[in-house]
């Protein structure tokens, strides 16, 4: 659900920046957004610009990325097309909480696109977003921390707004769709309305989060989850956990009921028992 380290710094090539503060970009907690045609990973970025003392609220976007990453280090496809964006977050808080500002981000970047779009877009725990069973949204919060001093955290999003599915490799293929075709007119502006849209939910769903209010965003999760309900299996360091999924607890675990009783996952790949028997749909592919 979130990754970390002490204090790694990262080298990334950037090119083209173009410093969006100024004019009519939208804004998160009053900070600016920087934008690129080309990175290896916005992530990365952020998380340099975070640790030279960028303030909270500081967005990184970028046309496409040669080396964006999902979970776990697996590669995540980013063409043209898409909307590619991270955010630093300097929050007050310890780092066993960290974790629920994935939750956080997926509720916001959820209701962005359902008020962008109309689509029925639902969120598979703990990192992903979902239409119609096909992946079009991915997150990845990271950071650093010493003890339990939370120096920065980068909420990263990726969004398949138009991107040309056909372009992707076959087994991203399987799993990948795209809000809009790669050639629909309104794919531009679509791309804006929803960073806009984006920035400012997130922005008053931390506020919340701040304030002691997850347990309030946990129930749009819990609505808006694909998972619950569903037969899953999950690959844990304990061995494979098979069951239905019940419940997302209060510090953002997945809750798994097994014949043997109920498991807490709090990371780790999630399966969806398919019709046919079979699970499918891993979390954090691509």
């Amino acid at each position: 659900m979130w990754q970390g380290d002490g204090a790694q710094r990262q080298r990334d090539g950037a090119q083209g920046q173009r410093d969006g503060a100024q004019g009519s970009e939208p804004r998160f907690l009053s900070g600016k957004v920087v934008r690129f045609a080309e990175v290896g990973s916005t992530n990365a970025v952020a998380r340099r610009m975070a640790e030279a003392g960028s303030p909270e609220g500081t967005c990184v976007v970028a046309e496409t990325q040669t080396g964006g990453r999902g979970r776990m280090g697996r590669t995540w496809h980013s063409p043209p097309g898409g909307l590619w964006f991270s955010v630093v977050l300097r929050p007050a808080v310890l780092p066993r909480d960290i974790g629920k500002l994935s939750l956080v981000t997926g509720v916001a970047v959820t209701e962005a696109i359902r008020e962008a779009t109309q689509l029925p877009v639902m969120m598979k725990w703990p990192n992903d977003l979902v239409v119609h069973g096909k992946k079009v949204c991915g997150i990845l919060v990271e950071g650093r921390w010493r003890g339990e001093t939370v120096d920065y955290i980068v909420s990263g999003i990726g969004i398949n707004v138009a991107v040309d599915i056909a372009n992707l490799p076959p087994e991203v293929q399987a799993v990948a769709g795209t809000l809009v075709p790669p050639h629909d007119p309104g794919a531009a502006p679509l791309r804006e309305r929803l960073l806009a849209l984006v920035l400012e939910k997130f922005g008053l769903l931390y506020r919340r989060f701040l304030s002691g209010g997850f347990l309030d965003i946990l129930e749009k999760a819990r609505l808006y989850s694909d998972t619950l309900g569903r037969e899953v299996e999950s690959a844990c360091p304990g061995g494979l956990v098979r069951g239905t999924a019940v419940d997302i607890d209060a510090d953002g675990a997945l809750v798994i009921r097994t014949c043997s009783g109920d498991v807490r996952i709090v990371s780790g790949d999630v399966s969806v028992r398919c019709a046919g028997g079979g699970y499918s749909g891993q979390v954090g592919r691509w």
